[in-house]
């Protein structure tokens, strides 16, 4: 918002689970997720996305329901994530079941969200490859 950016909440296009991102041209060339497979799995858990970016700010990734999953400061090693890369699948199940009076469907054997948390091993690895980087 600072920068010019624009963050909307809509809780029609909430993304809680694990979900594919896709990596944008720039993201293909950018250090961090230059060779990550393209589609890759990530965990989210948000009801807000971000519509605009601020200018001097390069999208690096997307969802099907949030344009801008990834994002770097031009010139600068700042990476910011819609998604959770520090979030396993167990972690992120943990997480959703905390809040399961807010989110849950009243059946943990028929919900969707927890039918749809997978491994995402690619994007729970960003954390530590961004650390290499920049040490």
């Amino acid at each position: 918002l600072a920068g010019g950016g624009e963050v909307v909440h809509d809780e029609s296009r909430a993304e809680v689970g694990t979900y594919t991102l896709r990596l944008t041209d720039e993201g293909r060339q950018d250090p961090l997720f230059q060779g990550m497979p393209d589609p890759f799995m990530a965990q989210l858990g948000h009801k807000d996305h971000a519509a605009r970016l601020p200018a001097g700010m390069t999208n690096l990734a997307s969802s099907e329901s949030a344009p801008f999953q990834a994002l770097r400061v031009d010139g600068l090693p700042i990476v910011a994530t819609q998604f959770h890369p520090e979030l396993t699948r167990a972690a992120n199940t943990e997480r959703y079941l905390r809040y399961w009076e807010a989110y849950g469907t009243g059946d943990r054997d028929n919900d969707p969200v927890l039918a749809r948390m997978a491994e995402s091993p690619e994007s729970t690895a960003l954390l530590s490859r961004w650390v290499a980087m920049t040490l």
